[in-house]
């Protein structure tokens, strides 16, 4: 039923131990587990690869001859699964024992949805809990997401497979591929989050954005954005300021204002204004300009205004509380 896409690059070995163990152990067991090296000089990795194929017959290794990047390798693996379901995930997650069930059947009795993800906890290099990860839940408040934010933690998502093969990672966006495809996705089928905490999300070291370069981050969210405003069909004069925001750089108080103001006349979504204007807030703290009460935007678009602000000041809080227990 499920094909599971798990890469492995240069993660510890601990955590992508911990990784497929989860899986393995899933209550849900009709799937096949594809564990992608693309990292083919790692005796390390290869090792490990072959004693979880001698272990359990799920699992399936592929090996590439050389790195040829996420988005290429997640495309090679999705040509190669077997299952109608693909499940995602990342060799230093975890994944809760019930996650697949609950993924399963929720895409056996929705058929109009064609990704499904869930909520989680977001947890330290030693797997602690630093967070819960509630993003959103349902369809219409995540593809107001996906404007400048992800609708999805990109390892707990499941998707319908002939919608991914029809529409595969983008291999020429090195950063934000899911982004990218979330937001390509947005108008060919519907979106949802399990309201549960079926994953567990680390943030490391391992990932930080600098390890691409200044230049390299520049050109590729410049190729983001680009696809990013086509998708949401707006002018394409704004993919300098786009990606201006995206990168929080060389930011401009007049253009900042004009690009969100055009925004807001732009998309008509009720639901999708909201994070629009939480976008511009950041901005706001980002140039120190704490214009909350006088500014453009709310003058125009005073009641949106209001209801952004009182919604990101309930879920600070919740977020507050949800560290504290």
């Amino acid at each position: 039923m499920i094909s599971v896409i798990l890469p492995i690059y240069k993660e510890r070995l601990d955590w992508i131990h911990l990784s497929v163990d989860s899986i393995l152990n899933q209550t849900y067991s009709d799937f096949e587990l594809l564990l992608i090296n693309d990292n083919p000089e790692s005796q390390e990795n290869l090792v490990l690869i072959q004693e979880y194929e001698k272990k359990d017959s799920r699992v399936r290794g592929i090996k590439h001859k050389e790195n040829i990047g996420l988005p290429r390798s997640l495309n090679l693996a999705l040509n190669e699964s077997k299952g109608n379901y693909i499940a995602r995930m990342d060799a230093d997650d975890i994944s809760m024992p019930q996650r697949f069930a609950k993924q399963v059947s929720f895409l056996n009795e929705h058929p109009e949805v064609g990704v499904v993800g869930t909520f989680g906890w977001e947890i330290n290099e030693a797997g602690e809990i630093l967070n819960q990860l509630n993003i959103y839940e349902h369809d219409r408040e995540l593809k107001g997401l996906t404007l400048f934010y992800t609708p999805f933690i990109h390892p707990s998502v499941m998707f319908r497979k002939e919608l991914i093969l029809e529409h595969p990672y983008d291999e020429n966006c090195r950063i934000g591929q899911d982004r990218e495809l979330w937001c390509r996705l947005k108008n060919q089928t519907k979106f949802y989050n399990i309201p549960e905490n079926l994953i567990k999300y680390r943030v490391s070291s391992f990932q930080a954005p600098q390890k691409a370069g200044k230049k390299r981050s520049k050109e590729s969210m410049l190729y983001l954005s680009e696809r990013i405003v086509k998708y949401w069909d707006l002018d394409m004069t704004y993919n300098n300021i786009y990606a201006e925001i995206a990168l929080g750089q060389n930011l401009n108080l007049t253009e900042i204002n004009n690009f969100f103001i055009y925004l807001l006349c732009k998309v008509k979504v009720r639901a999708h204004r909201y994070f629009i204007i939480k976008k511009y807030l950041e901005c706001l703290i980002k140039l120190k300009k704490y214009r909350i009460i006088y500014n453009p935007v709310l003058r125009q678009y005073p009641s949106e205004y209001v209801n952004a602000i009182s919604h990101s000041v309930k879920r600070y809080l919740r977020k507050l509380e949800n560290r504290k227990g």
